[in-house]
């Protein structure tokens, strides 16, 4: 791969080519703040190829888009992304950087395992060495899907149900407890297994654990109804 090559150079070449490569891919930041690009991306229809994925993802299989497969979004991989001070769990496009997509994607592929420093260090150009240049444009919508599918289960949710903490969520270690906690007692899967698991798997039985204490209408909600 093209960083297993680099690291065979002196270190201050290393470093020279780094920033080059960087400067090739800054046109990345246009595709992810363009209006229009996000605009189309929130009016996303909800349609059977979109129910397909979510199957998928609900299944722990890896997801296609646009020809570009990526492994569902897990609560461990959220959180981590939320302790890394990742603008994308704010869903925030237009401030996220190519090392910000770097962090998503590495984690993505190979999980993690608590070391903050190594992620980092591992994760650099990790979209260089992975993606090629026409795939850059791509993945902001590549991006979005997998945070939509992750979080779909919740549109289930009538706007009227009070959630506590409902308006302003801290993905932190208490964030990722609760989840852990309600689906192993829907599932009693272990706390490392659902960690895991596709973060809308856990967000299915999440429903399923509001409905068994009383809360009513939660279903697929119709757009007047959102």
């Amino acid at each position: 791969m093209y960083l297993n090559r680099l690291k065979f150079l002196p270190e201050k070449l290393q470093d020279e080519i780094k920033a080059i490569s960087r400067n090739q891919f800054h046109g990345f930041n246009y595709f992810i703040s363009d209006d229009e690009v996000l605009n189309k991306l929130d009016m996303l229809d909800f349609s059977l190829d979109f129910e397909r994925l979510c199957s998928q993802a609900m299944l722990g299989k890896p997801i296609e888009v646009d020809g570009i497969k990526i492994n569902p979004i897990t609560p461990l991989i959220w959180h981590t992304l939320w302790c890394c001070g990742s603008p994308i769990t704010n869903q925030d496009l237009k401030h996220t950087t190519v090392a910000d997509l770097d962090i998503f994607f590495y984690l993505l592929e190979n999980g993690f395992d608590g070391d903050y420093e190594a992620l980092k260090k591992n994760a650099d150009l990790y979209c260089l060495a992975t993606f090629n240049a026409d795939q850059f444009p791509l993945l902001s919508k590549v991006l979005m899907t997998s945070i939509r599918i992750a979080f779909f289960p919740l549109t289930f949710i009538p706007s009227n149900v009070h959630l506590e903490g409902k308006k302003k969520v801290l993905f932190d270690a208490d964030w990722l407890a609760s989840i852990t906690s309600i689906v192993h007692e829907e599932t009693g899967l272990t706390a490392d297994e659902i960690m895991k698991k596709p973060l809308c798997f856990c967000e299915y039985y999440f429903l399923q654990f509001l409905r068994k204490n009383g809360e009513k209408h939660i279903e697929r909600q119709h757009e007047e109804e959102k």
